[in-house]
């Protein structure tokens, strides 16, 4: 995974990208830091359960992360920015979409997360 990443050293994130892409529910979870906000478009999930529901609907729509196109640090965020595809978005016939993602760290754990289009 470190590949992907383009240099950049953030082992967490590593293993947060290779848990989501193995589908590996409790692993993801188990990197947020107690107290983590992950936000994608107006959901907020701050606790666990709602870590849990996040994941699992993006796991059931086939969310995959095609490509990270740039990773970079700014100030104390890690960004990433690529392309992802996912069984509804090839349902309203949409067959990649790019986005961008923020993640800032506690620890080995991640503090936040926000995903959103990249525009």
């Amino acid at each position: 995974m470190t590949r992907r990443l383009a240099g950049i050293d953030v082992p967490v994130l590593e293993e947060y990208l290779e848990a989501f892409l193995a589908r590996e529910l409790m692993r993801c979870v188990d990197l947020y830091a107690e107290g983590a906000v992950l936000e994608f478009a107006t959901t907020q999930c701050r606790n666990r359960p709602e870590l849990e529901k996040w994941h699992r609907e993006r796991f059931s729509a086939n969310l995959e992360l095609v490509q990270i196109e740039q990773a970079r640090v700014e100030g104390a965020e890690v960004i990433l920015e690529g392309v992802v595809t996912s069984d509804r978005l090839k349902a309203w016939r949409i067959g990649t979409l790019p986005v961008r993602a923020k993640f800032a760290f506690r620890g080995d754990k991640i503090a936040s997360a926000r995903f959103g289009l990249r525009t």
